[in-house]
């Protein structure tokens, strides 16, 4: 049964891209009033450790983030209407009109699931990770030993009500038998596979992370917009889930080590000025980028590179890529998409989104060519691969070798 009171109380305090700190003492006071036992740390960015226990067979661990894309408003109230959060506030620039603005689920439902987590179980590792929002700043800054005697790691921080995700930041994040273990479980409650786009469990996994991790879906949706929302029911849904994976398989730890791929020079596009283009825009860069490209051609950075002995490629010279005279699908704006290539995903970057997009329709029409050979993405892989040798699958929203 969900805890509405506690989950009011959550969303109640207000947190934005820059600011956290009413809501990050809310949480060390609420998880002191659950147990004086429980060990609570801070490291040198703020972020919030709790330790629950002796963790003789390894520690349950599950995470959240405390930051919203949201800013703090006056005159915000929360609402219940059946089992839906909403919250309202006046707007000043439609002359303080009362009007809906986002209840901060993203990452809220995150919060509750850890709170109930320690509430719960004993043996328990929690951390709540300042700014994901604008980078995953708080998880790139953390103590990754701290998750050494942790048997997997659990993020409730994804839209909906039936996305379980071990592919996440461009890469895997779990081994094949956490995620076969856990999805036996997640069925039951109407979860399937599904890759996700980037959180904090996928730069953990990046710095070193040893053990297998998931992120899923926790209740809340159309997030980053004004209409955000919570279900309670799909929240309790995604606990029960959590419950039950901790209390089947906490005591198992589920090994995982995330392995750099190494690459060899395949050719250097050293007059690259067009060398990129997209299919569905008439330049793949912004011509800032573009001759960005031939500035740096020089110095190798544009090489297209292979991995082992296939025939599949990494772009190289710079974190970002900028689509240019393209629309975000979601939001509608021309000239905000970005492709992260440190992450494998596009990001519109317009005020009123400002979010990782997952429409599949960008990445299926997103094509680059080089020297007369066209490249697609393949998201599984996070690698370039021939378009001709390549599948698209509208199941996993990705391309795939034939």
């Amino acid at each position: 049964m969900i805890d509405s009171k506690l989950l009011v109380k959550l969303v109640s305090v207000q947190s934005s891209f820059d600011a956290d700190e009413e809501i990050n003492e809310f949480i060390i006071n609420i998880i002191t009033s659950i147990d004086k036992n429980i060990l609570i740390q801070k490291d040198a960015y703020g972020n919030i450790y709790a330790t629950k226990g002796k963790g003789e067979n390894g520690f349950k661990c599950i995470v959240a983030h405390t930051d919203t894309v949201h800013s703090i408003k006056k005159n915000r109230k929360v609402y219940v209407h059946g089992n839906t959060l909403f919250a309202m506030a006046s707007n000043e620039y439609v002359g303080a009109k009362v009007v809906q603005t986002g209840i901060g689920g993203d990452d809220r439902s995150g919060i509750y699931t850890c709170i109930k987590a320690l509430q719960d179980f004993d043996n328990v590792k929690s951390v709540f990770f300042r700014f994901e929002e604008s980078g995953c700043k708080g998880s790139n800054a953390s103590n990754i030993s701290f998750f050494n005697d942790c048997n997997f790691v659990v993020q409730c921080d994804r839209k909906g009500n039936s996305d379980f995700i071990t592919h996440t930041n461009g890469i895997s994040v779990a081994s094949q038998e956490f995620t076969d273990t856990m999805l036996e479980i997640g069925l039951k409650y109407g979860y399937s596979k599904a890759i996700g786009t980037s959180t904090d469990v996928g730069t953990l996994k990046r710095r070193g992370l040893p053990v297998s991790a998931c992120n899923m879906s926790a209740g809340y949706w159309n997030p980053h917009t004004s209409t955000e929302t919570i279900d309670m029911e799909d929240l309790d849904k995604c606990y029960r889930f959590v419950s039950e994976m901790f209390t089947t398989h906490g005591n198992t730890k589920f090994a995982h080590e995330h392995v750099v791929p190494t690459y060899t020079v395949r050719s250097t596009a050293k007059k690259a000025k067009k060398a990129f283009t997209n299919s569905i825009t008439r330049n793949f860069f912004s011509m800032d980028a573009a001759n960005l490209i031939v500035e740096m051609a020089e110095t190798n950075l544009t090489k297209l590179i292979e991995i082992g002995n296939s025939r599949m490629f990494k772009p190289i010279g710079g974190d970002v890529v900028f689509l240019d005279d393209e629309e975000c699908p979601i939001c509608g704006e021309k000239d905000t998409l970005i492709f992260a290539t440190y992450d494998g995903m596009f990001y519109c970057s317009a005020k009123q989104h400002n979010a990782y997009i997952e429409d599949a329709g960008v990445y299926k029409n997103c094509l680059i060519e080089d020297a007369g050979i066209v490249f697609a993405y393949d998201r599984i892989n996070d690698v370039w691969i021939y378009e001709i040798d390549s599948e698209w699958s509208d199941e996993l929203g990705s391309y795939f070798k034939k």
